[in-house]
């Protein structure tokens, strides 16, 4: 018989007392969690934030205009994609409601062609945003 089974068999028959268990070890308190935000981004997204509510005062018209729009300015659209870079560039923000958004964001020919999108691979400074028209605003790049 093997060790194990002859051991069991002393404990069975009350021949050997059974071993104190063992002392559990203690589990490590978690570490504070991890931040949603770095802390230079938080300070960005402060600054964005009072943007956000400065443009909302000055008009609250949806400037985009797009067929889902319902005229009421719930946000801003990036043209540029946003980053760390454009985030506070105010040529890259345009006043939006959420649907205006999302329609950008599904039908990315039609924000090229009506100037509410440009490639995150384009300088924003070498594009020109001209002054806006009845069906959106036009964009010509320096050449």
């Amino acid at each position: 018989m093997s060790q194990y089974l002859l051991h069991r068999l002393a404990l069975k028959n009350g021949t050997k007392a059974p071993e104190p268990p063992k002392e559990k070890k203690s589990i490590p308190k978690a570490k504070a969690p991890i931040k949603k935000e770095a802390p230079k981004r938080a300070k960005l997204n402060r600054q964005y934030r009072k943007e956000v509510k400065k443009a909302a005062e000055e008009s609250n018209l949806c400037e985009v205009n797009s067929p889902e729009c319902t005229g009421i300015m719930e946000g801003m659209n990036h043209i540029q994609k946003r980053s760390a870079k454009n985030l506070l560039v105010k040529k890259n923000l345009t006043r939006s409601c959420n649907a205006c958004n999302g329609y950008i964001e599904r039908h990315p020919k039609w924000a090229k062609e009506n100037g509410h999108f440009i490639s995150k691979f384009k300088d924003l400074e070498s594009t020109i945003i001209a002054s806006p028209k009845e069906d959106g605003v036009i964009l010509i790049e320096k050449a």
